[in-house]
């Protein structure tokens, strides 16, 4: 245990929190840990995004090609069954690893952790993480929580529901009063907390693939098996359905033949991806695990039809997740461009001094780190204030440079949009301003990400945060002390008003500058 890192760490896992939830819903704990700490805009989950996968990448930070768990189930040749659920996990856990550097480590409801280094491991809530710092004894160094509810409710209802929002802030209470315990024990100052999902959630809303894989199915009279019972001699293909269709040749029912007959009607289906085996192995996948043949919907396609009242996940596009880092040795008021849920585990035990092993195949997130050093632009003040562009002009002593935003922003996952600028050549940035659209209701509050380039290519943070609300017109600036050479300027904000699906409605960007770069 390092003496200046975290004496405690904190494993929150809340399945399907998709990460617009902290705007969608306005959880107020997890957005002070979300200013007090470090976010990450582009959370990952590994593919396919399915619960074991990612709660096995979770707890080792290992891709599933290494942990060799490749969903939530398996079909297993050699028994001709479907194994679920698995368990056979290849890597050392967190927990394992922690507790062979002389810590103490302790689940609930993590199931991935039952009898991989966690003890006690506890089937609980919530309330009995906040009991195991709230007692008179010593806390375990480590403490891993599994919270399903999010990802029951969103099957069932849909993310973007009453019931949705109900869930959100019923665990955002929790969190809350799991935070006021670690101050009240004098603890908050001694414990890192990461809060993160295994995937997102999209409502069952999307086309049907055409034709269906049914119908190709007959069309080739191809004998498919979904469970063990219908398994019998004739059988060739045993499917399973996570979001995304695995197939699986049974033994002595592969030809090179009837391989290519079947990958080529399935090539021909409107909305599907077909991966085989080199297509796999490249997502960190093992395909004698996931499955010698993948179809993946497209964004916006379904594999089959759901019921839509419901959501559901496993392709890529439900793949982006929550996550964020908060107490002792993390980075206040930051924003992370990128990472995937392999990275929580490295960036956990380099906080705490602990060797990261070979069997850990994510990155160590420096970025999150009080200690990291700093990149280009990355020493300015996140968030905005709302002023007058004459104000903010006159205190800068800069000339003014104003530019249209893009009119069409680039619309991404998750209710985000993206605005690039060209300045027209290297200028010294001091600040942005984001003004709000004339038709516009209100801009923010929002999660934002601002970037600048000199190249296009290579782009570094400039800010981030929360913009401050503006109406019709008004400015939120965003600004620095230190003049950064940009000539490209990208902005991306994420849904603002909460409950709301709507375009943030940014009239123009504005930029201050002390002149040419």
């Amino acid at each position: 245990m390092s003496d200046s890192g975290p004496s405690h760490i904190v494993m929150l896992m809340l399945d399907a929190f998709r990460p617009d939830y902290l705007t969608l819903y306005d959880p107020p704990n997890l957005k002070r840990l979300m200013r007090e700490g470090t976010w990450v805009a582009e959370a990952r989950s590994v593919f396919p995004s399915t619960t074991t996968t990612n709660q096995t990448s979770f707890v080792t930070g290992a891709f599933p090609g290494s942990t060799g768990i490749p969903n939530n189930a398996r079909y297993d040749r050699e028994s001709d069954r479907i194994l679920r659920p698995l368990r056979d996990n290849r890597c050392p856990t967190i927990a394992e690893i922690l507790r062979n550097n002389g810590w103490t480590a302790a689940s609930v409801n993590h199931f991935m952790l039952e009898n991989r280094g966690a003890d006690p491991y506890i089937r609980g809530s919530m309330e009995d993480v906040i009991g195991l710092f709230a007692g008179e004894g010593d806390p375990p160094g480590l403490v891993v929580y599994y919270h399903s509810h999010t990802d029951s409710v969103g099957h069932a209802f849909g993310p973007f529901s009453p019931e949705m929002r109900e869930a959100v802030l019923a665990i955002d209470e929790d969190i809350g009063r799991l935070i006021d315990v670690l101050h009240a024990k004098g603890l908050a100052d001694r414990t890192v907390v990461v809060v993160a999902s295994d995937h997102g959630m999209v409502p069952n809303d999307g086309r049907p693939v055409d034709p269906p894989l049914e119908e190709l199915a007959a069309r080739l009279g191809l004998k498919v098996a979904l469970s063990d019972e219908e398994i019998d001699a004739d059988t060739e293909l045993v499917a399973l359905f996570f979001g995304c269709a695995f197939l699986y040749w049974r033994e002595g029912k592969r030809t090179p033949e009837r391989e290519h007959e079947v990958v080529e009607a399935l090539s021909r289906a409107r909305g599907l991806r077909v991966l085989r085996a080199e297509d796999i192995r490249a997502l960190r996948a093992d395909p004698e695990r996931l499955g010698d043949i993948v179809l993946v919907p497209e964004e916006g396609w379904m594999i089959r039809k759901g019921s839509g009242t419901g959501g559901y996940h496993g392709p890529p596009f439900a793949g982006h997740s929550t996550m964020l880092f908060w107490g002792a040795g993390v980075r206040r008021g930051h924003v992370l461009h990128r990472a995937s849920i392999t990275d929580i585990v490295p960036t956990l035990l380099a906080l705490a001094g602990v060797e990261v092993p070979p069997s850990v195949d994510g990155q160590v997130l420096t970025g999150v780190m009080d200690r990291a050093e700093d990149s280009p632009g990355s020493e300015m003040t996140p968030g905005a204030a709302t002023e007058a562009l004459e104000e903010v002009a006159a205190a800068l002593d800069v000339d003014e440079h104003t530019a249209e935003a893009t009119v069409t922003p680039e619309q991404l996952p998750y209710g985000a949009w993206r605005w690039d600028l060209d300045l027209g050549t290297v200028r010294r940035v001091k600040a942005v301003g984001v003004e709000a659209a004339v038709d516009a209701e209100a801009v923010g509050p929002s999660l934002y990400l601002l970037e600048v380039s000199a190249n296009g290519e290579d782009y570094v943070d400039f800010a981030q945060g929360i913009l401050e609300p503006v109406t019709a017109g008004q400015v939120a600036w965003i600004k620095t002390e230190t003049p950064v050479a940009a000539r490209y300027v990208r902005l991306v904000a994420y849904r603002g008003h909460a409950g709301r699906e709507r375009e943030v409605r940014v009239g123009r960007l504005l930029v201050t500058s002390d002149g040419e770069g």
